[in-house]
This record gives C-alpha cells, structure tokens and sequence, in this order.
C-alpha cells in the first residue's frame, strides 16, 4: 500500500462549520445535518469489514429459532427479532470447535 494515500476514514473531518453569530461575537459551531441512510448503512459495512465481518442473509426455519432458545443462544422474548436472531447465531457458530480464528 502507498504510504501516501491514508484509508478513507482517515481523511475525513469533523462534520461542523464555524459561523459568526448575528451580533458579530463568538464564534459557534453549527451541525451539517445527520448522516443519509445510504451513507450510515456504507460506514457499518466498512466497519464490519475491518472487523473481518460479513453481513449475510440467511433463511432461518422456526425450528432452529426455537433450538436457539432451548440451548439458551436466544431469549424466548426475543425470538421475532431479526437482530437478536442473527446475536443467537453469531454465538452459536462461535461455540462450534475449530471455528475460532487461529493466532
């Protein structure tokens, strides 16, 4: 990799603009407006990636969300929740034996 080209997130900068108040006092900082959608789901994704992660859609029957919860990998409250689902997964596959990442 060229040492003069740092990596994206490291050129970005602080996302406010200094501006005069009305009555020509102190400065104030004034926030852009939040992050699109598009880019907030493009910054989690890089991040995953960095963590060596990635985002797959998986079609999951009712009976493995219902083994989840019996070997306690999911909270019967929790069991219609995608996210809690995807959770109960990522703990089961990483209680699997040579799954682990080799030093």
């Amino acid at each position: 990799m060229n040492s003069m080209i740092a990596p994206p997130d490291a050129m970005r900068r602080p996302s406010a603009a200094v501006t005069r108040n009305q009555t020509g006092g102190n400065m104030s900082d004034v926030q852009h407006p939040r992050r699109t959608s598009a880019a907030e789901r493009m910054r989690r994704s890089r991040e995953r990636r960095r963590n060596g992660l990635r985002l797959v859609p998986v079609d999951v029957h009712d009976h493995e969300v219902a083994a989840l919860v019996r070997l306690g990998f999911l909270s019967a409250t929790a069991q219609d929740d995608p996210d809690a689902i995807g959770d109960a997964l990522g703990r089961f596959l990483d209680g699997i034996p040579g799954l682990q990442e080799e030093p």
